[in-house]
């Protein structure tokens, strides 16, 4: 028996009249955007389950199943300081806190550099 080398992507093509192949489109789309977006690896899995059909010889009911595990973001994380009742505070309650003002800048005029005349000369070795 010879082997079409494109057996499985024509029936690929036919499955569930080419929805399988559709949402295997749209799931690759989504894994290279968010492993551009994360730098991260993404996977897709398709499982085809075939079973021959009881007292029909030469029939098989073809199912499919489409996973993908797709790269998470990754989360940030918040520093926090316990407080003299056990609560969370953004500020460490024990630091001392500065009176911090806003100071006016004053403008300065821009200096300009002598020019060099002529280049420098470089010694032969």
């Amino acid at each position: 028996m010879e082997i079409n080398p494109q057996a499985f992507t024509m029936m690929l093509a036919k499955l569930r009249r080419g929805q399988t192949l559709e949402e295997l489109s749209e799931a690759l789309v989504e894994a290279q955007e968010r492993c551009k977006d994360t730098g991260k690896m993404a996977e897709i899995t398709l499982k085809v389950k075939i079973k021959p059909e009881k007292g029909m010889p030469g029939m098989f009911m073809l199912s499919d199943e489409i996973k993908s595990k797709l790269p998470e973001f990754d989360r940030g994380a918040s520093v926090m300081f316990e407080d003299a009742n056990m609560q969370l505070q953004l500020e460490d309650p024990r630091q001392q806190k500065m009176d911090l003002r806003e100071v006016e800048l004053q403008k300065r005029e821009a200096k300009q550099l002598a020019e060099e005349t002529k280049p420098t000369q470089l010694k032969q070795v």
